[in-house]
């Protein structure tokens, strides 16, 4: 009897442990319903991935079937304790619920989001700070988190409404889509044309009329025209009325280059010579500082070596070709130099644009008579031709006064108005933009075109998009620091950008010399 009973227990603990062993083996069903214990996230869009915690499922992902809203769902990963799985299309918000062979389980809710849409940007253009409306649907969904991105930068959420959230635009956005971010998902909208706008200070003068060397603070010009920057930063500045050219060190310390305030034109080293009306400056590749004189109706220039010579010009008021040292000019202004040496000057007087290469003066573009003609080499006209800058393809640009342009010459000499026709202030595309007596000009570090709008009182920018922007100045005369409109220039002259690209501009009546950083 006793034999018989350990064999009746021996075979009932074999079949107890191969139980036991069949419950524990990957794939098998559970015995028992599946209960759900916690959800995360509890919130979210199409595709969010949920991880299902609890009990009681099966290993195996197709003996799991999820749903969210009594919507399907797609089964990621599957143990007994832990299901992931990816929030379908269209879900809305509703219960997790969970079934196996064994039985259902109904778990807490999923709060759904509707995947975002930009449908405008209002406006679609401005500086930093500006207040963008972004409209779309589900942009602004109640009770969740938003951010919107301009070009990977992070606005500032100034409110929400239905089907819109205002935002600011950040600092140094730049051009690019406006992306929104939800619990619902992500979406790229409109681009947005972000402008640069211009930071105005004072670097050098103190506002009044007279001559002083020293820190910028305490230094005194009479009249800065022309501006030029060398290799190191350094910002070379034509004080006209006081017969010199002035140099600013990044630090900020005035002195004389050369000139003594005498009127007169006199070869030498830079402590003997003497210039006379400085007015437009221009650096070549090797160093050597090339200006005009205005009255003077001379083009000099400076070597590294610290040596002033005439190249140009009799010294009387004139119009000639010919030989550099025969040729006259009438009141000589801009003067830029190209990728092969020639120098190119804007004859204000005569109404062209001249050419000195080989030791020889030429007529370039446009003749004595006024007009606004655009063509090629003596078939243009123009009206009082100011200051020149040359691109990497040797075009010149030049700013021409009294027709309130910008003119282009393409270095076959073909003429044509790219900015400007009549005298005004509206920025907008190039060819409706209006000028009021332009001055300098200068290429921003991204190839824009900085032009100085003299009695305008204002910086404007030709940009990419070939659209006319001000970056700096209300338009109001005086001298005041700060933003964009804020800022107040009076007849601002000449202007040149350093490495950093700050761009730096001669502002004559205040005696000043002014800093611009964009931002």
């Amino acid at each position: 009897m006793k034999k018989r009973f350990y064999w009746l227990l021996i075979i009932g603990l074999v079949v107890i442990t191969y139980a036991c062993n069949e419950d524990t083996e990957p794939g098998t069903p559970p015995l028992e319903p599946p209960k759900i214990t916690s959800i995360d996230p509890t919130r979210g869009g199409a595709g969010t991935e949920v991880i299902i915690t609890g009990r009681n499922f099966s290993s195996t992902l197709s003996e799991n079937e999820v749903t969210f809203n009594s919507v399907a769902a797609t089964v990621v990963s599957a143990t007994a304790t832990q299901i992931v799985a990816k929030v379908p299309f269209d879900a809305l918000t509703g219960k997790v619920v969970v079934t196996t062979s064994a039985g259902t389980a109904s778990g807490p809710e999923f709060e759904y989001f509707l995947a975002p849409t930009i449908l405008s940007l209002s406006p679609s253009f401005g500086p930093y700070n500006t207040v963008v409306s972004v409209m779309g649907n589900n942009v602004a969904p109640d009770g969740s988190g938003i951010t919107i991105w301009f070009n990977d930068k992070e606005a500032e959420v100034v409110s929400r409404k239905s089907f819109q959230v205002e935002v600011r635009v950040p600092e140094g956005a730049g051009d690019g889509v406006v992306r929104v971010e939800t619990l619902g998902g992500s979406h790229e909208g409109p681009v947005f044309d972000y402008w640069q706008i211009g930071v105005v200070t004072t670097i050098a003068g103190d506002g009044t009329t007279g001559f002083q060397d020293g820190p910028g603070a305490t230094a005194k010009f009479n009249f800065p025209t022309g501006m030029a920057v060398d290799a190191n930063d350094n910002v070379y500045v034509a004080d006209r009325s006081n017969n010199r050219i002035r140099k600013i060190t990044p630090d900020g310390n005035v002195s004389t280059l050369v000139g003594n305030g005498e009127e007169t034109s006199v070869d030498g080293d830079l402590s003997t010579a003497r210039i006379r009306r400085p007015t437009g400056l221009c650096f070549g590749d090797d160093g050597t500082l090339y200006f005009t004189e205005s009255t003077g109706g001379r083009v000099r220039k400076i070597t590294a070596e610290g040596q002033v010579t005439t190249i140009a010009g009799l010294g009387t008021a004139g119009y000639l070709d010919g030989a550099a040292a025969d040729a006259q000019f009438n009141f000589p202004t801009g003067i830029a130099i190209d990728s092969k040496g020639n120098l190119f000057v804007g004859d204000f007087g005569n109404n062209c644009v001249r050419k000195i290469a080989n030791g020889q003066v030429t007529t370039f573009a446009g003749t004595l008579d006024m007009g606004t003609t655009d063509g090629t080499g003596s078939e243009a006209r123009f009206s009082a031709p100011n200051y020149i800058v040359i691109d990497a393809d040797d075009n010149l640009f030049v700013s021409e006064n009294l027709n309130h342009r910008i003119r282009k010459i393409t270095p076959s000499g073909d003429v044509t108005t790219i900015a400007g026709s009549i005298e005004g202030s509206d920025d907008g595309p190039a060819a409706s933009a209006t000028f009021r007596f332009p001055y300098g000009l200068a290429f921003d570090n991204e190839g824009q075109l900085l032009i100085v709008d003299g009695s305008n009182n204002s910086i404007r920018m030709l940009d990419k998009d070939n659209n006319v922007r001000t970056v700096a100045g209300g338009g109001i005369p005086g001298w005041e620091d700060g933003e964009w409109l804020a800022a107040q220039f009076d007849l601002p002259n000449g202007i040149a950008v350093n490495s950093k690209g700050e761009f730096f501009v001669g502002d004559r009546t205040q005696r000043v010399v002014r800093k611009i950083v964009l931002k």
